[in-house]
Parts: structure tokens; sequence; C-alpha cells
């Protein structure tokens, strides 16, 4: 696989891998390391095409959804989905405006679509909390907040709290949660 940069140069795929590596190291103390990965290889396959630019490097997938498909009315009718995206170290004084020439360079790859509603929605962990400035400063804005807890203890005076893993029956409920909170 080649690495193409924004500029239109062939690049290292190890770049990528070190990139992922480093962050992952970041990320660590934070999320449990099985959910971050640290190389192309250790992550879950996506489609889409491999981006760079100076400091940022991911997978830009560009869905457009179909005029029946429900996905429009909560994703707009094109969506760029990030997807593996390393991103610099939020204390990096050069964070903001790498991400920012990042996000320009996938509007640039995602193509014009006039008269067409293009969100873009990239997965982060929620115990990132330091990269959440980093990306509001960079132009997206942090729509839905999820986060992932272990479910072995129950905060204390709540016994009427249950936590436990999510199973896949639980999708339904959850989805129903996420319609009636936006009602």
């Amino acid at each position: 696989m080649l690495l193409i940069g924004h500029d239109g140069a062939v690049r290292s795929p190890a770049r990528f891998d070190d990139l992922l590596s480093v962050q992952a190291a970041r990320l660590a103390a934070l999320v449990d390391p099985g959910m971050v990965a640290a190389t192309r290889s250790a992550a879950v396959p996506t489609d889409g095409e491999v981006l760079e630019t100076a400091g940022v490097v991911g997978v830009v997938e560009v869905v457009n959804h179909p005029d029946h498909a429900l996905d429009r009315v909560v994703l707009g009718d094109t969506t760029v989905v990030l997807h593996l995206v390393a991103l610099p170290d939020p204390a990096d004084a050069g964070a903001v405006p790498a991400v920012t020439e990042w996000l320009a360079a996938a509007a640039v790859h995602a193509g014009p679509r006039p008269g067409r509603r293009v969100q873009f929605f990239l997965r982060w962990p929620a115990a990132d909390v330091a990269m959440g400035p980093v990306l509001e400063g960079a132009g997206l804005r942090i729509d839905a907040m999820w986060s992932v807890l272990p479910g072995t203890t129950v905060p204390a005076g709540c016994p009427e709290v249950l936590t436990r893993p999510a199973m896949p029956g639980d999708a339904a409920r959850v989805s129903d949660l996420a319609v009636e909170e936006m009602r």
C-alpha cells in the first residue's frame, strides 16, 4: 500500500504506523490498550483512502446515503467518515493547525457536494478530554460523548443502577434513548 500525501507525494507507510504507535502510547493511560490500534495491521480494516498532511494521517471514507435512507436524517446526505486517524499530541502548540489542515484536505478529497448536507464523522475515545478543544479548534463540533467504563463498581448510594457490559440486544434500547434525547 502506498501512502499518498495531500501534496501528491508518495510517503512511506511506516510513517502511518509510527504516528499510530505514538498516539497509542499517549492514550494507553486513558483507555484499554486493546481499544486503540498501535499499527494499521492491528486495526479493524476500513474502507476509504489514506490521507496524510503534516502531523496527521488517517483513512477517509466518503459515504453517499440514498435518498430513502434513514441515515440521511442524522448523518446528512453525505458522511465523510474518518477512520484510524493518528492525531498530534493535544499539548503540542501546532495541534489545532495540523488537524485543521488535515480536515481541509479530507474535505477536498471528498469533493464538492453542492446542495448536499455533508457531515464529518470521527469516533474518538471520550476519556481523551484534552483532544476535545483541538477538534473543536479545528472546526469539528462534538455532537455526542459516549464513554465506556468498566462495569465492576456501582456508584455508592445508587443500588438501582445496574452496570454491565453492553450486549447486541441493547442496541434497540440505546437507539430509542438517543431518539428520545433529541426530542
